[in-house]
């Protein structure tokens, strides 16, 4: 679920958080006419791992959810909004196929724009993309698999996707415009990457977007909680149109707590490190 809250500084006193529902039980409405996707009493259908962006006046929250389904796949759908809290969800930008590689689908988008093209970053594990032209005429596209970049002259609609390189997994990217550079950060899975006996937190640049340098050295890495048992799902504070600073927050998740029962649901806390990046 996608929840809003607000500070004027990370380290200073949050609101109460509010959540954008898939239905106007909280006066939040962020469904579109066909009902494609179900309300948060249902117990499928959702809105998660939100990228928000503002341009021109509107806000485009490209974020993880399900069809009208009780299986995956994920899809990437945008919802858009002149306030950043009432949305309106457009429709899925990313349409994969069912039942391909292990059934995550498509989901956990970063988005930039820049240079008037709207720059998709996401994590799929569907080969499948479906495209319809202006006529509506839909075909189908064998794309690659794993982190993938889909770059847009509008908010709606995405060119074929492209792999990006030696990254792991899901990726959050900004672009630099001090360092002329795209970075990234991702976390990883375990010793796979660097020794270490737990996730941790990576970050990694990339002078065309698509080959990112990530380092696998342990002690190059940003200063994280290295005693959770996890730390993941980073990402960077940054200008409302995905850029980024010299000098960013990298957030991220840590300390994973199961609520118990039969459910496979956590409960996460939220961990910072203020990093600053100098061009070598």
């Amino acid at each position: 679920n996608i929840y809003y809250t607000e500070a004027t500084d990370p380290e200073g006193v949050w609101s109460k958080p509010v959540r954008i529902t898939t239905d106007d039980t909280t006066g939040h409405k962020l469904i579109d006419e066909s009902g494609k996707l179900r309300g948060s009493s249902s117990p499928i259908g959702y809105g998660g791992d939100p990228s928000v962006i503002k341009v021109n006046g509107t806000y485009y929250m490209y974020f993880s959810g399900l069809e009208n389904t009780s299986v995956p796949p994920n899809k990437i759908y945008l919802a858009t909004s002149d306030d950043g809290i009432d949305f309106t969800v457009y429709g899925a930008v990313v349409d994969v196929k069912k039942g391909e590689g292990l059934g995550y689908g498509a989901g956990a988008p970063s988005v930039v724009y820049k240079d008037g093209k709207y720059y998709l970053y996401y994590y799929t594990q569907s080969a499948t993309n479906y495209y319809t032209d202006e006529n509506g005429n839909v075909t189908e596209q064998i794309e690659p698999t794993g982190c993938v970049l889909k770059v847009g002259d509008t908010p709606y609609s995405f060119g074929k996707a492209v792999e990006t390189r030696n990254t792991f997994g899901t990726i959050d990217v900004k672009w630099v415009p001090a360092l002329e550079m795209w970075v990234a950060c991702d976390y990883t899975d375990e010793k796979a990457h660097g020794g270490y006996d737990v996730k941790s937190v990576r970050i990694g640049f990339s002078a065309n977007g698509t080959d990112f340098d990530f380092t696998n050295k342990p002690l190059d890495r940003p200063i994280q909680d290295y005693s959770a048992a996890i730390t993941h799902n980073p990402g960077f504070i940054g200008t409302e149109t995905g850029f980024g600073y010299e000098t960013m927050f990298l957030t991220y998740g840590v300390n994973d707590l199961p609520f118990g029962g039969s459910t496979q649901m956590f409960t996460r806390q939220m961990a910072y490190s203020r990093i600053t990046v100098i061009k070598a």
